[in-house]
This record gives C-alpha cells, sequence and structure tokens, in this order.
C-alpha cells in the first residue's frame, strides 16, 4: 500500500511530539525551547517537502507537453522526403514510355534537293521569276536545311521531371542528378534550325528564356553516363516543383531504361532511386 505523505501527517507528527514533551519535560523553559526547535525542524522539512512536489508536478506537466508536441520538443525529428517523378500532364509516375520517329535522313536530303532546286544563273528569265516569288538561291538553301532538320528532331522526345518534398520540413539547398546512358543524347533544349534569311536576326527564344525566367540543367559527362544536374533553392512540405524539361535522342532501338538519380539537400540526408523510361521508336515515312 502506497504511503502519502501531505499536510495531515505533519500536524499529526507535530501533536506527537508535543505530547512526548509534555510527559517527558517538567521544566517550562526545556518545555518551550524543545517545542520551539521541533516546530522549526517540521516547517523547514515541510518547505523541503513542497518545494520537492512542486518540482514534481512540473517536471511532470512539462514531459506530458513535450511528450504530446514531439515536434517542438525535438526539432531534430523533422526532415524533408525528396522523391523524383517524369511528369506526365503534370502528374507524377514513375514510367514513360515516348515514340521517336526516325527518318532516312540521307533520303530525306536528296527529296529535299528534288523539292528545291537551285536557280541557274544563265537563266535570266528563271532568275528574275524566282526572285519575285522569294526562291532565291539562299532561301532554296534554307528550305533545303529546314525540310532535313524537321525531319531530325522527329526522332528527339521532351520530358521533364517533377521534384516532390512529403516531408514534415522544408528542404533547401536541393542538388538534383539524373544518369542517363550514353545511348540517349541529352540536350536542354531542341537544337537551333537554320537561320531564316533575313537581315533581322531572330531573337525570340532567347526572349522567351528571358522572360519566363527558364533556367536550363547543366549537362555533362561522366563515367559512360550524360548526367543532368539541376539545382533547386528550396521546397516547402508536401509541394512539388516542376523541374525545366529537356531533351533527349535515343537510339533507335526499343529498349527499357533505367534512369537512375540522386537527391542531395542541405543539412539532410541524400536519396537515390530510378525511373523507367520505355523506347519505342518508329519509322517515319515521306
Amino acid at each position: 500500500m502506497k504511503f502519502i505523505v501531505g499536510k495531515q501527517t505533519f500536524i499529526y507528527l507535530f501533536i506527537l511530539i508535543l505530547i512526548l514533551c509534555l510527559a517527558l519535560y517538567k521544566s517550562a523553559y526545556s518545555l518551550l525551547t524543545l517545542i520551539f526547535t521541533a516546530v522549526s525542524v517540521l516547517l523547514i522539512m515541510y518547505t523541503l517537502y513542497s518545494t520537492k512536489q512542486a518540482d514534481h508536478k512540473t517536471t511532470g506537466a512539462i514531459k506530458n507537453i513535450l511528450s504530446r508536441l514531439d515536434i517542438i520538443a525535438q526539432p531534430h525529428t523533422l526532415k524533408s522526403n525528396l522523391k523524383m517523378s517524369f511528369n506526365l500532364n503534370k502528374q507524377e509516375t514513375e514510367e514513360i514510355t515516348v515514340s521517336p520517329i526516325f527518318y532516312d535522313l540521307e533520303i530525306v536530303k536528296k527529296l529535299a534537293e528534288q523539292k528545291y532546286p537551285f536557280t541557274k544563273s544563265n537563266d535570266t528569265l528563271a532568275a528574275l521569276s524566282a526572285l519575285v516569288q522569294g526562291n532565291t538561291n539562299q532561301m532554296v538553301e534554307y528550305n533545303r536545311e529546314l525540310m532535313v532538320y524537321q525531319a531530325r528532331i522527329k526522332a528527339m522526345c521532351e520530358i521533364s521531371f517533377i521534384l516532390a518534398n512529403v516531408g514534415d520540413a522544408t528542404a533547401r539547398g536541393i542538388t538534383v542528378f539524373l544518369y542517363f546512358p550514353s545511348s540517349i543524347e541529352v540536350y536542354d533544349d531542341f537544337p537551333k534550325g537554320p537561320e531564316t534569311p533575313t537581315l533581322v536576326p531572330d531573337l525570340s527564344s532567347r526572349l522567351y528564356r528571358v522572360i519566363n525566367k527558364i533556367h536550363y540543367p547543366e549537362i555533362y559527362t561522366q563515367n559512360s553516363h550524360n548526367v543532368v544536374n539541376y539545382e533547386v533553392n528550396k521546397i516547402k512540405t508536401d509541394i512539388i516543383h516542376f523541374l525545366p524539361k529537356i531533351i533527349i535522342l535515343p537510339a533507335n532501338i526499343q529498349f527499357e531504361y533505367h534512369i537512375k538519380y540522386g537527391i542531395v539537400p542541405e543539412d539532410q540526408p541524400s536519396t537515390k532511386g530510378k525511373l523507367t523510361l520505355f523506347v519505342k521508336p518508329q519509322k517515319g515515312t515521306i
């Protein structure tokens, strides 16, 4: 049975000491001295006991609050949880299929030469007619290059990614690495097409990048891999971040690729994973 110490216990103890003093001491002075000493000792004991009890209750209350508010009590338990996925119509998915169209560029080149013949310089009438219609030799060369260019970029596919934070803390200073096999060429944008024969340069693509504040990733080769490197300042909890698109040119074979990735946030453990890319090439017909 648990013995509970309280105010009544000290009162009973005081009365008992007082009775003993009356029974044992006949001298009034000695009795008063003993009573004063006993009362002082009991007051000191009660004060110490009360202080200890108050400290115990305070400690218990604090522990109870901290157990209920573990996030506040232990901020080191907060951490981000970053995951990578493909961006398929603004939806997250771990696998996608691309279907590049491959043309025989040599055949396309020959067809372009047939479709856009050069004007012979000794045929004055034909030259004047071509000049009126805008088909100068410079324009002919442009149309030929454009036809080959349009066939070439059909084999290229645009893909993009989503970086999501499903943890309970903001992730900061994030570096993302994507490792593509050497059989897949990677670009930060479609290659520039032939320049239009005009005196005014085409700056629309550059202006688009500046106005929309598009920051293209760094792309380089490392250990037989084409590496795409993204830098993200921060991502709050339960937020998805759409990474800028990239352009890939896979080999002309049907294959299943596993694209490995690494996510390295500042002051948090890194995350590794892989995404699946199915390539199903098609043959272009002219």
